[in-house]
């Protein structure tokens, strides 16, 4: 897992699933296939890691329940 270098640290937030498991969630920018960049949205726990494309803008604001279901592209 490679990580920001510091001066580019993301906004990170962390949430507990309904399964009690830690979530860290912070966006980056990944390039698509053709070489275009585009931001996702990183879900990463001890146990898996998630990367979720079409997110709203106010996913910050969102609760833990909708963070849940929207790691799991619901």
């Amino acid at each position: 897992m490679q990580h920001e270098p510091a001066d580019r640290t993301p906004h990170i937030q962390h949430f507990r699933d309904s399964a009690n498991q830690g979530w860290r969630v912070f966006e980056r920018e990944k390039s698509d296939p053709h070489g275009r960049a585009a931001k996702v949205l990183i879900f990463e726990s001890g146990a898996a890691f998630r990367c979720v494309r079409n997110f709203p803008e106010n996913w910050r604001e969102l609760s833990t329940e909708a963070l849940e279901r929207l790691s799991w592209g619901v």
